[in-house]
């Protein structure tokens, strides 16, 4: 299980293409950086969350084409192993855990921002998709608030958005009222 008291942070630099599969863990009470479990595969872009006291890698690119695979880090075993892959490969992406399932919303599959969403139940190991977002989002900042999902700016392949067009929660999709919407 994850202990509260640190906290685990990715590094993936793109130059001239490379991803790296390289873990840093940082420990704040003795404010210093170790390498953790690499993991199998390359990414960068790579979405992020915790689930269950587990650490997941969800897709990214490895720098010649983006993923639709997924590896879960394991605290007791200090492992990385593969899972189940999402339904459409993807980078950029914004990823959280909620009441026991993985969300996945958005990302760029190499072409085009998404809006698509995916949810993954660790229990059956099945990927699921869900409705879509409004938006398509790239690089959207993703989090839980009072048990809704909010995805919150991002790239839409067009313009850069800064406000907050929608939030999901396990039932469906709430649209926020116009009189909210701050778009010029």
């Amino acid at each position: 299980m994850f202990r509260l008291e640190h906290v685990c942070i990715f590094f993936f630099l793109l130059s001239v293409g490379d991803s790296l599969s390289t873990v840093e863990s940082f420990d704040p009470f003795v404010g210093r950086w170790t390498i953790a479990e690499a993991m199998s595969t390359m990414r960068s872009r790579v979405g992020v969350a915790v689930l269950n006291g587990k650490l997941y890698a969800i897709g990214g690119y490895d720098g010649m084409e983006r993923l639709s695979t997924v590896e879960v880090f394991e605290q007791d075993s200090r492992r990385w192993r593969k899972v189940t892959s999402m339904n459409c490969k993807r980078s950029a992406l914004g990823a959280v855990g909620l009441n026991k399932k993985l969300y996945v919303l958005g990302g760029y599959d190499g072409v085009a921002s998404l809006r698509s969403v995916e949810v993954y139940d660790p229990e059956t190991n099945v990927w699921t998709i869900l409705s879509s977002m409004l938006k398509h989002r790239s690089a959207a900042g993703v989090t839980v608030l009072d048990g809704e999902i909010f995805a919150c700016g991002g790239h839409d392949g067009l313009s850069i958005f800064d406000s907050i067009f929608e939030s999901f929660i396990s039932i469906g999709l709430i649209q926020r009222s116009p009189e909210h919407d701050t778009r010029p």
